[in-house]
């Protein structure tokens, strides 16, 4: 399922400064994440299936228990949906730092 979004802001989701929206894209971004078998056993009211499915146990743990805080929550969704879409700005990560302040490229950078 494609679920590259396009924002009409620059600052993507994070322009709106709005939880409810961002509660609504995680929920859209692993709902078109998981497994169209887990649909389908839904759909054939199979919900034994469901719960035994061991992909969506994983997935949805890993969701969950991943800094389960509104920002931690959304940028994992979106990191693992590939969405595309971001709260924060993800190039201050810690390995970023070390390659600015020791005046190195960015690895694949040009």
């Amino acid at each position: 399922m494609c679920l590259q979004f396009l924002s009409t802001k620059n600052a993507s989701l994070a322009a709106f400064n709005n939880p409810l929206i961002e509660y609504a894209g995680i929920i859209g971004m692993i709902c078109g994440s998981i497994s169209f078998t887990v649909y389908f056993y839904i759909a054939k009211e199979d919900f034994l299936k469901v719960f035994k499915n061991e992909e969506l146990k994983f997935y949805l743990i890993f969701v969950s228990l991943k800094d389960s805080i509104r920002y931690g929550l959304f940028q994992v969704a979106t990191f693992i949906t590939t969405t595309g879409f971001t709260t924060a700005d993800y190039t201050n990560i810690i390995i970023f730092d070390v390659y600015r302040r020791d005046g190195l490229d960015l690895p694949n950078s040009s």
